[in-house]
Order: C-alpha cells, then structure tokens, then sequence
C-alpha cells in the first residue's frame, strides 16, 4: 500500500488488518539505541478513530513497557461510523508525528 507519504523522519509506516480485519496504521521511530515510539491509529469498540502514542523499551527481540512510567497517551480521539484503508492513511498521515517525537524525547530527556 503507497499511498506517497513521505516523513521527515527515519520510521517505518504500515497499515495492516488483524485477525478480525480491523484495520489499524503504525509509525515505529526508533527513539535511541532501546526505545521505540509507537504511534498508532485505529478503530476502538465505540466506533471512534483513535491515535496512540507509546514508547517501549526494546531488550533483545522483546519489548518491555513500564505502566504509569513510559510513555502512554491517547493523542486523537473521533467519531468515525466507517473505516476505510484510504481514510485511516489520511488521518495518520495527518498527524504532526515530529511533535510526538519531540514530547517523547522531552520525556525521556533525549536529544
């Protein structure tokens, strides 16, 4: 799926569908050598179009999350009664995605 999006950033882009088919769009930016900014935009039970923005920290091929620690906040919250592959890469791709990054790095003191 191209859908000519091309960021400012070093991070990968996919959109991709669940075992459900529940679409969901991802951007992962590596923050430093162990943590990863997950920002991720999807359809929740109440019909609503949400964007998430976490952080994990990666040791050797898992990923850890600290609760009410690391980085977990809800950036986009919107009613949406139909998801389509078009819609979800538009809104994602709408998202001011270095601002994330810079509020991830303020929060984890990187430069």
């Amino acid at each position: 799926m191209n859908y000519n999006h091309t960021p400012h950033y070093a991070g990968s882009f996919s959109i991709t569908r669940n075992h459900y088919g529940d679409l969901s769009a991802r951007t992962r930016v590596m923050l430093d050598d162990t943590k990863e900014l997950e920002v991720r935009s999807y359809k929740n039970d109440r019909k609503q179009l949400v964007t998430v923005a976490s952080v994990s920290h990666l040791e050797g091929n898992a990923r850890t999350f600290v609760l009410f620690q690391d980085m977990n906040e809800t950036i986009v919250s919107l009613s949406c009664s139909r998801m389509t592959e078009k819609l979800l890469a538009s809104h994602h791709a709408a998202l001011d995605i270095e601002l994330i990054i810079t509020r991830a790095r303020a929060l984890y003191k990187l430069p």
